[in-house]
């Protein structure tokens, strides 16, 4: 700003002719161009004038358009410095103010093009405004830009139209990642698509710079309460207020990012989130709420993995208690019976770097729960669901062997019973049609591997095993006996593997006596 207000006048009427006898004046004639700006709050015919010839610079190159963006943001600082605050806010609605009766002609003026179709749908300058849109989703804020956006949008995608996912400089659109919670379903469809093509966020700086600006607009819905308020919502027009909707985007966003940049970004940006996760994780939700929130916490166990539990006051028991009271509230809903089953294993495993001890007491939970009579034949629990849950307990059995080499960390008189009870009474079968054909170690079919886990078990236990069926009182050592032959030779196929262990006393005992009996385990082994 000048002490001599006639010299400054002056400056921007030269300064405006230059211009006006030029072209691209943001690509070629920064400096000039940014302070000429400052003549748009005029209403005379010179600044008129200046904002036609702008509006149709930026109607026909892209760089025009970075510039002219770049030039506002450094703009508002140099009046910062100069002017007060108020007189820079009211400028910047002025500049506010023409980029939006500027991007509404553009939207309208090809509507007529676009319900044509044919090659030339699209032309450049509607491109240009589709680019500095997604390239600047705080235009999305505008409800006449938005509105002109997602009307264009959809009609271009029901002609089947087909976009590219970056701009021409080849970086990512930062307004994909807002419009992953959009009301539309076909524009936040569209978006889902575009952000996953684009590939995972490896670095700190893709984070900051693409998806952190989207993820706290998000968050702004929890923070200020827009889902129970009616009349006030953060960015009203752009993020639907729903949570199904809402949890469903941090699923994918989560995907989207690779596990560091989780850890080390999203999670320091958002030091709560698992907490605030876990707490919306509850059977008193709405089914398709609930879905989403399980969805998004079992993304979290994939890429925290033990990093998960440090990142949240509440204890592997109380969160696996949690998921059992889902299961068992949620019977009929099998869509949800799967999303926690399929979880729990990812659940259980993350716990054991986390703490040791934990591990086992989660782990003895989880596979009793999983393997138990009532959930594995007895209620109203559908077959896929029944052997859906033997699958992941013997996925939690197999990987813990993986791990530690040895037959299950911690051998368990509660839920091995009722493991061989479920062997016995075609579970190995069903898992050999439902796809589990070769195990991840050295080609063997999972029958065969979990067939010959039980084996091992039998035969390092075998002591301890007698001191539990002493103590579960079970008489029949026939019925145990034939139950140990007819898991091997049905399995094995084999006769003599079954004389190697007829004298092991085994067999899965009855819901009342494992469940009603005072059990205790023995450290002995053979």
């Amino acid at each position: 700003r000048s002490d001599n207000p006639d010299a400054e006048q002056e400056f921007y009427r030269r300064a405006s002719a230059f211009l006006l006898s030029r072209s691209h004046w943001f690509c070629k004639n920064y400096e000039i161009a940014m302070r000429v700006l400052f003549c748009f709050q005029y209403q005379d015919d010179l600044a008129e004038k200046l904002r036609a010839t702008l509006s149709a610079q930026l109607s026909t190159c892209h760089r025009c358009i970075h510039q002219y963006h770049q030039a506002k943001v450094e703009l508002r600082d140099i009046f910062l410095a100069e002017y007060t605050e108020e007189s820079t806010d009211h400028f910047f609605s002025i500049l506010s103010t023409y980029d939006e009766f500027r991007l509404i002609e553009v939207f309208a003026s090809d509507s007529e093009r676009i319900k044509s179709g044919g090659d030339d749908v699209v032309s450049v300058k509607v491109s240009l405004a589709f680019l500095e849109v997604l390239n600047y989703p705080t235009l999305l804020q505008s409800e006449g830009i938005h509105g002109g956006f997602v009307a264009s949008l959809t009609k271009l995608l029901s002609q089947g139209y087909e976009f590219s996912n970056t701009d021409t400089e080849g970086k990512r659109w930062p307004g994909v990642f807002y419009l992953l919670a959009h009301p539309n379903n076909a524009v936040r469809f569209w978006a889902q698509q575009q952000a996953k093509s684009l590939g995972e966020i490896t670095s700190i700086e893709e984070y900051n710079e693409y998806l952190l600006p989207a993820l706290q607009s998000w968050m702004q819905l929890l923070q200020f309460g827009a889902f129970e308020m009616e009349d006030y919502a953060p960015w009203p027009h752009v993020i639907a207020r729903s949570k199904t909707i809402f949890w469903n985007a941090w699923c994918l966003a989560l995907r989207l990012v690779h596990a560091d940049v989780v850890d080390t970004g999203i999670m320091t940006s958002f030091p709560d989130l698992v907490d605030v996760v876990i707490s919306n994780t509850t059977g008193e939700n709405e089914r398709t709420e609930l879905l989403a929130c399980i969805r998004c916490m079992t993304v979290l166990f994939l890429q925290l993995e033990y990093r998960f539990w440090v990142r949240t006051t509440t204890t592997p028991e109380d969160v696996l208690e949690s998921l059992i009271q889902i299961l068992n509230h949620m019977r009929a809903a099998e869509e949800i019976q799967k999303a926690v089953l399929e979880m729990i294993p990812f659940a259980v495993s993350s716990v054991q770097l986390y703490d040791p001890v934990a591990y086992s007491r989660v782990m003895d939970r989880a596979l009793l729960f999983m393997l138990r009579p009532s959930y594995a034949g007895i209620g109203d629990t559908s077959d896929w669901i029944r052997q859906l849950s033997g699958k992941m307990a013997l996925h939690l059995i197999a990987k813990d062997y993986s791990v530690n080499g040895r037959c299950v960390i911690r051998f368990h008189h509660l839920w091995m019973p009722v493991l061989v009870q479920n062997l016995n009474h075609g579970l190995m079968s069903s898992i050999e049609n439902g796809g589990w054909d070769q195990s991840q170690k050295r080609g063997v079919s999972m029958k065969e591997f979990v067939v010959g886990l039980f084996l091992k078990v039998v035969q390092v236990h075998y002591k301890e095993l007698v001191e539990i069926i002493h103590h579960a009182h079970m008489k029949n050592t026939k019925e145990l006996l034939d139950c140990v032959q007819s898991i091997v030779a049905v399995h094995r196929g084999s006769r003599s593997s079954t004389t190697a262990y007829r004298c092991s006393p085994w067999c899965s005992p009855s819901a009342e006596s494992w469940h009603g009996s005072s059990f205790s385990s023995s450290s002995s082994s053979s």
